[in-house]
Parts: C-alpha cells; structure tokens; sequence
C-alpha cells in the first residue's frame, strides 16, 4: 500500500455528518469503481468539482484492481461538492459510492470496537459509524 493508503483507508463519513469540518479533509474514497477504470479516467471524471491533487487505485497484490480507490482535492468544499454530484451516480456505466475518507486509525478503532459489524460505507448506518 502507498501513503495515501497508510493515512486514510476507508470512508464513511457523509457530507450530511455531524462531524466537525476542522477533522475533514479533501480525501475522499470512492467504492465500486469500475474494473476498466484508470487514474486519469478517475481524475478526469472528479475534476469538474475542484483541483484533484492525487489519485490513487487501491490493486490486489496481484496488480488487478478491487474496485475502489482515493481522491484527495485542494480542499474540503471541493470535495464536498464532489460528494454531493456524484454519490450514487454511475461512473463508467457502474454506480459509485463517494464520501469523506476516514483515517486508518479510525477505521482500525471502529473494527476493533465493533468486530462483527461489517464495515461496507454503503447504507445509512455506516454513514454515521463516525460522525
């Protein structure tokens, strides 16, 4: 895994969250990403809502793609934007789930605190795992 990956790895947390903009960054994790996707489809794709600094394709070891990836945009009202166009709105004819990226930490804790809760960021529960 890269920095990106060491830092944040799975997002739950919705624009519509009570929590603190100050915690939130421009990361942003976007799930069921197409197996035909590229990182210059995916920055194509989310720059229309702000300066998309980096992205990254989470790979398998074996190289192939799991369908999920990172965004990280100048800002945080970039990425909100972002969020909020394209949550559930297909990308390369599949429908993707976008939201704020969590720290791994976070994400580590939550599991640890909750090791029979499946921890998918697409239903409303998960959505409010961290607020």
């Amino acid at each position: 895994m890269g920095k990106m990956d060491d830092e944040f790895y799975s997002g739950v947390d919705d624009v519509k969250s009570s929590k603190e903009p100050a915690e939130r960054n421009g990361r942003i994790i976007v799930r069921n990403i197409s197996f035909k996707a590229t990182k210059e489809a995916l920055k194509e794709h989310f720059s229309k809502y702000g300066t998309v600094q980096e992205v990254n394709l989470l790979k398998k070891p074996d190289g192939k793609l799991v369908g999920c990836g990172f965004v990280h945009f100048a800002d945080v009202t970039q990425a909100e934007k972002a969020i909020v166009a394209t949550n559930k709105k297909p990308f390369l004819d599949r429908p993707i789930h976008v939201a704020f990226a969590v720290s791994k930490k976070a994400y580590v804790q939550n599991m640890e605190n909750n090791p029979k809760q499946r921890f998918n960021g697409t239903s409303e529960d998960d959505n409010n795992l961290f607020s």
